[in-house]
Order: structure tokens, then C-alpha cells, then sequence
């Protein structure tokens, strides 16, 4: 079982064993198939912020879009 809170603006995931994982990045992938489409990354910024890495652009983001988009690979740092 896992539990997500809310710390100062940051995605906390909580095991059973009472472990917390803090979510630090994501990449998604936008398009059909795998060999088709395009890739994003989201990454937070130290300052709680998160960022949105398409190509040559990076702009922020809200939270609510990082958790609503079907990411393809999560990063989770243990805290």
C-alpha cells in the first residue's frame, strides 16, 4: 500500500514499511507507439517548482499537470 502527501509542494509517497520517496522526475512519452512520437521530461527544481523539458524548450509547470500526464518512467528519491 502506498500513500501520497503533500509536503511544501512535494509529491511524498509513503510505503507500508514507512518509507517515504519524494518523486523527482519524470518522462513521458506523447504519441501511440513507442517508435512513434515524442518524449518529455519533467524534473523539479530545487525550489519546489517543476519543469518541462520538450527539446530546445524548458518552461514550468503545475504540479497537477506532472501528476495527469501518463508518465513512462518515474524518478523517486528516498527521503
Amino acid at each position: 500500500m502506498v500513500m501520497i502527501e503533500r509536503h511544501n509542494g512535494r509529491l511524498v509517497f509513503i510505503l507500508l514499511q514507512g518509507r517515504k520517496y519524494e518523486l523527482v522526475a519524470t518522462i513521458t512519452h506523447h504519441g501511440r507507439e513507442p517508435s512513434k512520437g515524442h518524449y518529455t521530461a519533467d524534473a523539479q527544481y530545487p525550489n519546489g517548482r517543476w519543469l518541462r523539458f520538450d527539446d530546445a524548450s524548458v518552461f514550468a509547470i503545475a504540479t497537477n499537470k506532472v501528476l495527469h500526464d501518463q508518465a513512462y518512467v518515474l524518478f523517486y528519491k528516498q527521503i
